[in-house]
């Protein structure tokens, strides 16, 4: 199913969006404000796209020195280093200190344990992120499920990625875990020029301090949030997603109160190919606040988005 979505949208009053159903190998929807074109050519395969639009304001203070859990070829090996541990299935990162590991840490115990949950715990006016600067490859024959849990945003390197070779890995990218709990209470996630294979495993991207299951997999209740001024709250740039019959699940939201310029985007997807095989496909993208050009979920370029469900 190749999927092109463009738009043009002001500033706007409250309560003004779009809602898309898809179903059907071909699809293209302007999005038309404040006269939205709700949707068009209802069939199989099944692709649901849901995006609002409103105009509010909002503060936000990014807060003191941040304290970054990074994943790269320079970090430490083994089951516990600096401001890091597994116990059990988790791995978590001390409550203050930055953190640094090696993929190995993560594949090792995919392989050789099971499932694998990495928290990366929210601070009072301290922002921490999960830095992800080295491709993660599953090459075990077990199926497994790896969760990231990062107290603000999920940032990918250029180039990088999280495969499986052989057996289905389930796959949560859980920003914004701070989302009620005070500043900083941000959470992008940055995908670009990634590659995602999960071999059938479900792959989800969203945010939220509570939890709520999806899927069978222990997932957040809301969205990847940005309140930065021309910055999506997901962006897929140049990036390739295969879930090979696994659902794919992906929520953002945008909201910048700084200043009416710039474009903004609660899901920006551009150049990329996703693809679900049999798996079904949900995106659901919000746009608040103060911007000149903005969308809420933005499909541009040479983009594929496909299904055979």
């Amino acid at each position: 199913m190749e999927k092109d979505v463009r738009g043009h949208l002001q500033p706007m009053e409250a309560g003004s969006g779009s809602f898309a159903k898809l179903l059907n190998s071909t699809f293209h929807m302007d999005l038309k404000f404040p006269q939205v074109e709700r949707f068009r050519n209802v069939c199989s395969p099944f692709l649901l796209i849901f995006s609002t639009v409103f105009l509010l304001s909002v503060s936000w203070a990014d807060g003191a020195l941040a304290q970054h859990l990074t994943i790269s070829t320079s970090g430490e090996t083994g089951t516990f280093g600096t401001n890091w541990s597994i116990s059990g299935n988790t791995l978590s990162v001390g409550s203050s200190g930055s953190a640094s590991i090696h993929p190995s840490v993560i594949t090792d115990h995919l392989l050789n344990t099971g499932d694998l949950t990495i928290n990366l715990p929210w601070q009072s006016t301290v922002g921490r992120n999960i830095n992800i600067n080295n491709t993660i490859a599953y090459a075990g024959s077990n199926a497994r499920t790896l969760t990231f849990e990062s107290a603000n945003d999920i940032v990918f390197a250029n180039a990088v990625g999280i495969t499986s070779t052989t057996a289905s890995l389930n796959v949560v990218l859980r920003s914004t875990m701070g989302l009620t709990r005070g500043n900083p209470d941000n959470g992008l996630i940055k995908m670009d020029g990634i590659n995602i294979d999960t071999k059938g495993g479900h792959f989800w991207v969203g945010g939220g301090t509570s939890s709520t299951t999806w899927n069978g997999l222990t997932v957040g209740n809301s969205a990847a949030h940005t309140w930065l001024d021309g910055v999506p709250g997901i962006s897929v740039v140049g990036s390739t997603i295969a879930s090979g019959g696994g659902d794919i699940y992906m929520a953002a939201l945008s909201w910048n109160s700084t200043d009416d310029g710039g474009v903004n985007y609660g899901i920006s997807v551009q150049n990329s190919n996703i693809s679900s095989g049999a798996g079904d496909i949900y995106m659901f993208a919000d746009l608040y606040g103060r911007y000149t050009n903005g969308i809420a979920l933005y499909v541009h370029g040479s983009t594929s988005i496909t299904s055979t469900s």
